[in-house]
């Protein structure tokens, strides 16, 4: 006899004397579906943070093509020009594009307020056109809230986020400019 037909006894042998019973069973399957669940949840998360980065990269591409198309960046130009003349807003003339340009953007404070539009877009450039735009449709939204408190509401909650993101930011850079001292 060789080697291997002494150890496939050996084997047989123990198998013949160690039945499993059905508990032993059981908790083998158990052990077997935990870790099968587990390794899928983890796909799974990982694949829905991988959709939700690109559903916000759909959303940013459409914000940024609704902000710069030719009727809304036009609307906003007269806007601040009647600002920077000192022009109130208050005269029906400019109603219809104040409600624009107030509509327009409070969707997209929205869209930040409940995580479908990351912040960082108006950490910059975006952010400072916000703010402008939004002090020179300040007196209009007030206009409007006698009416309807909640007028612009989603807007002037970007508004004030982005606002106290500077500041914090300003804070930061004299702090650190003061560790370099």
């Amino acid at each position: 006899m060789n080697k291997r037909m002494l150890s496939e006894i050996h084997a047989s042998c123990i198998l013949k004397e160690k039945k499993m019973d059905f508990k032993e069973i059981q908790i083998i399957v158990s052990i077997l579906t935990a870790i099968t669940t587990s390794i899928l949840s983890f796909f799974g998360y990982l694949i829905s943070k991988w959709n939700k980065k690109k559903t916000q990269l759909d959303v940013i591409k459409e914000y940024y093509k609704e902000g710069d198309s030719k009727e809304l960046v036009q609307i906003r130009k007269n806007l601040l020009n009647l600002y920077d003349n000192n022009n109130a807003i208050l005269s029906n003339e400019f109603d219809e594009d104040a409600a624009f340009v107030c509509n327009f953007f409070n969707k997209w404070s929205m869209m930040v307020r409940y995580g479908n539009l990351p912040f960082y877009i108006f950490k910059g450039a975006s952010g400072h056109g916000v703010r402008k735009i939004y002090n020179v449709l300040k007196r209009y939204i007030e206009k409007r809230r006698k009416d309807n408190p909640l007028y612009a509401n989603d807007f002037e909650y970007l508004y004030n986020k982005i606002k106290n993101y500077n500041q914090k930011r300003s804070k930061r850079k004299w702090y650190f400019l003061w560790l370099k001292q």
